[in-house]
């Protein structure tokens, strides 16, 4: 279906979440225009690279405290990301994803509680 998944399966592999919804949305036959697809890819792109800029500043600043704390929010988050995609239901995790891309004024958390059955 896409001839360059090659890449977002490798990106899969090394456990990123929101490339495996990428893969889910491919699966489960939700047609996105390639432009959607990479504005969502930047949109992430751009979270993890200003989360790695703040570790940065306070490892150069000495804050290892600081360090410890946002590494376990982003661990946080990423965990509660991995429960998202487990639900399989490919159109609410993109409505999910792509909602602080796309409404600046408003901020949506959640938190995913599984069932062990």
């Amino acid at each position: 279906m896409y001839k360059n998944s090659h890449s977002l399966i490798y990106c899969y592999k090394m456990n990123f979440p929101l490339f495996s919804a990428i893969i889910l949305i491919a699966m489960g036959g939700i047609i996105m225009e390639e432009k959607e697809v990479v504005e969502v890819l930047q949109f992430y792109r751009h979270d993890v690279m200003n989360d790695l800029q703040i570790i940065s500043g306070y490892i150069s600043m000495g804050k290892l405290e600081k360090v410890e704390k946002k590494f376990g929010e982003l661990f946080s988050f990423y965990e509660e990301e991995r429960k998202l995609m487990s639900i399989k239901a490919p159109k609410f995790i993109l409505w999910l994803i792509r909602f602080n891309n796309l409404y600046n004024n408003f901020r949506l958390t959640y938190n995913i509680q599984v069932e062990n059955t």
